[in-house]
C-alpha cells in the first residue's frame, strides 16, 4: 500500500506466537488517504488472557524521515526525533513511574511512541495510531524499516467478537488536518468549541503551592476585580485538603469550606475551579489507615503499588484499586460533592496516570486501560457539562472525556531543572520551563482536535523567580500562541501595571492559528500561521546558543506579548538570543 513517499507492505500480526498474514477482508473503511485495520476475535470460545498483540508492517521511506515520539502522559518527553536518536529511560524507578510508562523496555536502535506516532519527510506525514484505547493501551515501535503496533491487553480475557486492534494509517501534508481525521474515527471524538477564543484564568499553585489559604484566594479575587482582568476561571489548586486522598476533609486554612469559595468566585462573575488527584493517596492519609483494602497491591507480599514520591506531600504516595466497588463509591461521592454540593464549574484531575498502573485488581477481568477509562467515564457523567482538565494523564485514552488536557511538564520559576542530578539519572522530563515548552511545541497539533491544549501557566512576576525577562517573555509568548487553556499564576497584588497590561493583552487577543511547526535542530523551532488574518512567522530558540534565522525579505511588524509591537523594515535575517522567541507578522 503506497501513501505518498511511504510504502507499507508485509502486514502481519502474532497471536500466541503464531505469525498471521493480514487478509484483504480484514482491511475496513479504506480509502485513498486513510486505512483502518481492524482485527477481531473470530474464535468459537474465549481466548483467555494474553499479554499483548503485536501488529507489524514494513515501511519504505526516505532516509531523512523523522519519528514523532508521543510520551506516555502529559509530563512525558515528547518530540520529533531523528531516526538515529538514542532514547534512554531515566535511571530511577521513582522518576519513571511519575514521568514515563514504567513498563516499557528501551532497546538500542529502537524508537517508541504511545497510542500514535507519525513519520515526517519533506513536509508530508504518515500517521499510525490506535483507535481503540478503552481496553488496551498501545505502543508503537520503529526499528529500521519494521514498525510494530503493540497493544497491552494484560489481565483482560478476550471474548468472542472482541476487537483486538483497530489501527488507523493515514497520509497527508497538513499535520493538524491529518490528526483530526484520526481523532474523528474514534467512538467519542472531541467536540470542538469556539475556535477563535481561548479559556483564560488564574490558579493558586505556582505562587502559593500547598500553603494556599482561603484569605489568599479572596485577596487575589479582589485584585482580579479591582484591576478589571478579563478572566473566565479562578482555580484553587492543591493545599485545601487535610491530606491527599482525604478530599472531603478540609484543613484549617479554609475555615468556611470549599462551597463558600465557589459561591464567592461566582458571585464576582467568574467560574470556579478546583484541583484534585483522585487516583492517589499519600502516606499520611486516612484512606491508607482506615481503608487498606482500597489500595492497589502487587506481588506475593501484596505491597501497595507506589505511584511516586512528592516532597510537598508526606513523601511516597500510592495508587487506588479503581476496580474496587468501595473505591468507586467513594470517588463518586467526592465528585458529586465537588460539582453538586460545592458547586464548582471546573475540576482539574491530576496525577491520573496512577489509574493505569499494574497491580492485582479486586476485579480480575480488567486491563489497566479499562480500569482507567471506566473511572474517567464515571467522572464525565457526574460532571455533565462542567469542564474537566486532565493532567499527568495518558492523553489519547482521555479523548471524549477531557475538555482540556495538559500537554507538557510542569513549568517552574527556573529555565531548567538542576543539572547534575538530572544528568546522572538521565531525566528527560522534569519540572522546568524548558521541558514544558518543548512538549507544548511538539504536541501543538492536538489543540482543538483531541482537546483544548493546556500548556501550563504563565508567570509574569519579577520577584521570587529565577527566570530572566527574556525567559518570562518566551514562556508567555509560546503559551499564548500554542495554548487553548491559559492560566496565570502569580500573587496579583505584587504585579506592576506593566504586568497587568500584559495579562489583559493575552486574555483579549484573538487565538492565533498555528499551521505548521518545524524543528530545525535540538531546541530550535520555527512555526507559522495566522494572527487576526495576517500571516506570521515564529522562531523559538530554547537552546543555550544565539541562533541566526532567515525570513523572506520584506517589512514586518514584530509581535510583542505586552502589545508594544515594533515596525521592522527590509529585513531578511535576524538573531534570536538563548531562550528567546521572536514572531514577525506580515503587513
Amino acid at each position: 500500500m503506497k501513501m505518498g513517499e511511504f510504502e507499507i507492505s508485509n502486514i502481519r500480526y502474532f497471536v500466541r506466537g503464531k505469525n498471521k498474514k493480514v487478509q484483504e477482508g480484514i482491511i475496513r473503511d479504506a480509502d485513498i488517504k486513510d486505512g483502518v485495520f481492524e482485527l477481531k476475535s473470530r474464535l468459537r470460545e474465549p481466548l483467555g488472557v494474553f499479554s499483548c498483540l503485536p501488529f507489524i508492517c514494513d515501511i519504505k521511506s526516505p532516509e531523512t524521515f523523522r519519528f514523532f515520539k508521543n510520551g506516555y502522559q502529559s509530563w512525558s518527553f515528547s518530540d520529533i526525533l531523528d531516526r538515529n536518536y538514542r532514547d534512554k529511560p531515566a535511571r530511577s524507578s521513582t522518576i519513571r513511574v511519575i514521568s514515563d510508562d514504567p513498563y516499557v523496555v528501551y532497546k538500542k536502535g529502537e524508537l517508541h511512541s504511545h497510542s500514535f506516532s507519525y513519520l515526517k519527510s519533506a513536509g508530508s506525514y504518515l500517521l499510525i495510531g490506535s483507535l481503540e484505547e478503552r481496553n488496551g493501551l498501545t505502543r508503537i515501535y520503529l526499528k529500521g524499516s519494521e514498525l510494530t503496533v503493540e497493544r497491552d491487553l494484560s489481565s483482560m480475557p478476550i471474548e468472542i467478537n472482541d476487537t483486538l486492534a483497530k489501527i488507523f494509517i493515514g497520509y497527508g501534508e497538513n499535520l493538524r488536518e491529518l490528526f483530526s481525521r484520526y481523532v474523528s474515527r474514534m467512538k467519542t471524538p472531541f467536540q470542538k468549541d469556539d475556535e477563535e477564543h481561548r479559556i483564560v484564568g488564574w490558579t493558586s499553585w505556582y505562587y502559593y503551592y500547598r500553603n494556599v489559604s482561603e484569605d489568599d484566594i479572596l485577596e487575589n479575587l479582589d485584585e482580579i476585580e479591582k484591576r478589571g482582568l478579563p478572566l473566565d476561571y479562578v482555580q484553587i489548586d492543591d493545599g485545601y485538603e487535610r491530606a491527599v486522598g482525604d478530599w472531603l476533609e478540609i484543613n484549617e486554612r479554609f475555615p468556611h469550606g470549599m462551597k463558600f469559595l465557589a459561591d464567592e468566585i461566582k458571585s464576582r462573575g467568574y467560574k470556579s475551579g478546583i484541583w484534585i488527584a483522585p487516583f492517589v493517596v499519600e502516606k499520611n492519609s486516612r484512606i491508607i489507615s482506615e481503608h487498606p483494602t482500597w489500595l492497589l497491591r502487587e506481588g506475593k507480599k501484596k505491597k501497595m503499588v507506589r505511584a511516586g514520591y512528592n516532597p510537598l506531600w508526606s513523601g511516597p504516595f500510592y495508587a487506588l484499586d479503581l476496580t474496587h466497588e468501595e473505591v468507586r463509591g467513594y470517588l463518586k461521592k467526592v465528585f458529586s460533592t465537588i460539582f453538586d454540593e460545592w458547586g464548582y464549574d471546573m475540576v482539574k484531575i491530576d496525577f491520573i496516570y496512577a489509574g493505569a498502573l499494574k497491580g492485582r485488581w479486586s476485579n480480575s477481568g480488567y486491563s489497566r486501560a479499562k480500569a482507567y477509562r471506566e473511572i474517567l467515564e464515571m467522572i464525565r457523567k457526574i460532571a455533565g457539562d462542567r469542564l474537566i482538565l486532565g493532567c499527568g494523564a495518558p492523553l489519547i485514552p482521555g479523548i471524549g472525556i477531557f475538555d482540556a488536557c495538559r500537554v507538557g511538564e510542569d513549568v517552574a520559576p527556573q529555565w531548567k531543572s538542576s543539572g547534575i542530578i538530572t544528568k546522572l539519572l538521565n531525566i528527560q522530563s522534569a519540572p522546568s520551563t524548558h521541558s514544558s515548552l518543548r512538549n507544548v511545541i511538539a504536541r501543538w497539533f492536538m489543540g482543538g482536535t483531541a482537546f483544548l491544549n493546556d500548556p501550563d501557566v504563565i508567570m509574569l512576576r519579577k520577584n521570587e523567580t529565577k527566570l530572566t525577562a527574556t525567559e518570562r517573555k518566551t514562556l508567555a509568548t509560546i503559551n499564548t500562541f500554542f495554548g487553548d487553556f491559559i492560566l496565570f499564576s502569580d500573587n496579583l497584588k505584587t504585579l506592576g501595571d506593566q504586568e497587568v497590561k500584559t495579562m489583559k493583552y493575552i486574555a483579549e487577543i484573538k487565538k492565533p492559528v498555528i499551521e505548521e511547526v518545524s524543528r530545525k535542530k535540538r531546541d530550535v523551532y520555527t512555526f507559522k500561521g495566522k494572527l487576526n488574518n495576517r500571516q506570521f512567522f515564529g522562531f523559538a530558540n530554547l537552546s543555550d546558543k544565539t541562533i541566526k534565522f532567515e525570513v523572506e525579505p520584506g517589512d514586518y511588524d514584530e509581535f510583542s506579548i505586552d502589545g508594544n509591537w515594533k515596525r521592522l523594515s527590509s529585513i531578511s535575517e535576524f538573531v534570536a538570543k538563548p531562550h528567546e522567541t521572536r514572531i514577525f507578522v506580515t503587513s
